[in-house]
């Protein structure tokens, strides 16, 4: 089951986006929607320069600044995440509450570690397709440090969060996880379509008769791979029957001391104008 999700935020204009599909998933389990304010340390902020060479007045004047503004960006998202909550009748609460309520929220605000530590106690983490560093080297710290599913919004919110669910599936311990992670919405899915290379086709039909043993009837489409971009042929195949999920594996690699991740996982990233449940 899905109970809790968790929403690491550090940018207020597309907050109501992200929380839109988020309580579109959190209806499904009667689940708890966690926002998380990640905010900057006014220290780690200051160029060095400033800290090496400036007097400690004018670098508590740089730190006062870029507090204030962490400060009024705190609000503006507050007051989106409250304004949200009121528009949609979900109720704040502090803790767990008994009996259950449906779909309630909370707010908690904290610095980076704070993300790695509620991450590994929530079932789900909810977050923007990334569109810029910060946002990206989010998703990396939840999947491979604190080995948690994602499930990543595209840009624009969604009124549905697996209905229609495809599998990018290729036998990998990647893909085998995401599906298992994702277990509780396939259980519920209208639709459930395992996406496949046809050099693929006998590991795609073992998963197959695996979810058959869960009660899922799962429809089977594969493509031919030939060279070209798969993470592209995947969101084509999922446009194709209309899906509105996909779940795949994570992957990355490492070179030059800098995390990278796969060609697939990096053109969903990118690209994907579906929810995407990723783990790793």
């Amino acid at each position: 089951m899905i109970k809790t999700i968790l929403v690491p935020r550090d940018a207020a204009e597309i907050t109501r986006r992200v929380l839109a599909t988020g309580l579109a998933l959190a209806r499904q389990f009667d689940a708890h929607i966690e926002l998380l304010l990640l905010r900057r340390d006014p220290d780690d902020a200051v160029p060095f320069v400033f800290g090496s060479l400036s007097s400690n007045k004018f670098r508590k004047t740089i730190t006062d600044v870029i507090e204030h503004q962490e400060d009024d960006r705190a609000a503006e998202i507050r007051h989106r995440f409250d304004e949200f909550c009121q528009e949609n009748a979900i109720p704040l609460v502090d803790g767990p509450t008994q009996p259950r309520q449906g779909v309630t929220a909370s707010w908690r605000e904290g610095e980076d570690e704070t993300l790695l530590e509620r991450s590994r106690l929530n079932d789900l983490i909810l977050l923007q397709r990334p569109g810029e560093e910060r946002r990206a080297s989010m998703l990396e710290t939840v999947l491979l440090r604190a080995k948690r599913p994602i499930l990543m919004a595209p840009p624009e919110a969604q009124d549905t969060v697996g209905q229609h669910i495809t599998i990018g599936w290729n036998g990998s311990a990647e893909a085998s996880q995401a599906v298992s992670s994702a277990m509780p919405l396939l259980v519920r899915a209208e639709t459930v379509t395992i996406l496949g290379s046809k050099r693929s086709q006998q590991s795609c039909e073992t998963l197959q008769e695996y979810l058959a043993w869960h009660d899922i009837n799962a429809n089977l489409l594969l493509f031919e791979r030939s060279g070209h971009n798969v993470g592209a042929t995947l969101l084509e195949q999922a446009h194709s029957v209309q899906a509105d999920l996909m779940v795949i594996g994570a992957y990355n690699r490492m070179r030059a001391s800098q995390l990278l991740f796969g060609g697939v996982t990096q053109h969903l990233m990118r690209y994907a104008d579906i929810s995407v449940l990723m783990a790793h």
